[in-house]
């Protein structure tokens, strides 16, 4: 575990640990203790050989009672390091034992708890999702020229954004027959679709009127509690069906970090250009980026 990416905590003295075992039954024990010099050379060894290696640190040197000795931040290590650096070494004390050992017996998860909420790549309501992906399926049997009607089976959330005139950009997000009507103009659920601009281009507008909708029934359990099928009739009288029944975005159906990352290029890409590669340096977990301070990262970011 690469504890110095953040701090390196040090700890002396727990050599001593036999003869404190030795002393339980005697009135007085003597140990050894460093010298404010000493503790200051370990420091200052250490930060030099994080900093050689790649790493800003803090590092702290503590006593055997886990009061600090020395305090030594990097110049560019961030602000939590030295809190961080004088906790680690503390738990070390009280523990007898180094932190990454710790590490090994505490159990740990397998997955980042933020995985089991929703990304979304769409630019509207998640209870919309389901409707465009089902809709992008439709639109390669047939093209939108030709839907004369959509209906949509879904569920209750979806259902209940009812609102076949939106009149701002976020009612437009929000409005269940505007999300079936732009995802089909524009052959896309990204932010042109739910523009300003969308509500008024007249394709959109004439078939959100053209949209209804039904429950969808039965309704499954979770994950697949917000389900959609779509059913265009065709200006022959024909019907196109396809339904799905959980949208990407969740736990059962997570996006990919190059899909997560491709939605960050195009959100930051035109107004903030230079965040494209910061953004790219933090997630690839460089350790450089990960060590500036943040008012370094944000600058870095806006070109400031």
């Amino acid at each position: 575990m690469k504890t110095s990416r953040l701090s390196l905590c040090i700890l002396l003295g727990s050599l001593t640990i036999p003869q404190l075992a030795q002393a339980e039954g005697e009135a007085t024990m003597a140990f050894k203790t460093l010298t404010p010099a000493a503790a200051l050379t370990v420091a200052q060894a250490t930060l030099k050989s994080c900093s050689d290696a790649g790493y800003q640190v803090a590092v702290s040197v503590v006593d055997r009672a886990g009061i600090p000795q020395v305090m030594l931040r990097d110049r560019f290590a961030g602000p939590h390091t030295p809190e961080t650096a004088e906790r680690k070494a503390w738990t070390a004390v009280s523990f007898k034992q180094e932190t990454s050992v710790l590490a090994e017996v505490v159990p740990q998860g397998e997955a980042w708890a933020i995985s089991d909420g929703y990304n979304k790549v769409f630019a509207c309501c998640q209870y919309g999702h389901a409707t465009i992906e089902a809709t992008k399926k439709l639109l390669e049997k047939a093209p939108v020229e030709r839907v004369a009607a959509i209906h949509l089976e879904t569920h209750e959330k979806a259902r209940i954004m009812d609102n076949p005139d939106p009149e701002t950009t976020i009612a437009g997000k929000f409005s269940i027959q505007h999300i079936a009507a732009t995802s089909a103009v524009h052959a896309s659920g990204g932010a042109e679709a739910f523009s300003s601009n969308s509500l008024h281009i007249p394709e959109v507008v004439s078939l959100r009127h053209r949209v209804s909708t039904s429950p969808f029934l039965p309704l499954p359990d979770w994950p697949n509690d917000r389900p959609t099928r779509v059913t265009w009739t065709l200006d022959d009288g024909s019907t196109l069906t396809e339904e799905v029944m959980s949208a990407r975005g969740g736990p059962d159906l997570p996006f990919t970090p190059d899909e997560i990352r491709a939605k960050i290029h195009g959100i930051v890409g035109a107004p903030y250009p230079a965040m494209l590669a910061v953004v790219d340096a933090l997630l690839d977990l460089d350790t450089m980026a990960l060590s500036q301070p943040w008012d370094e990262t944000v600058g870095g970011m806006t070109d400031a």
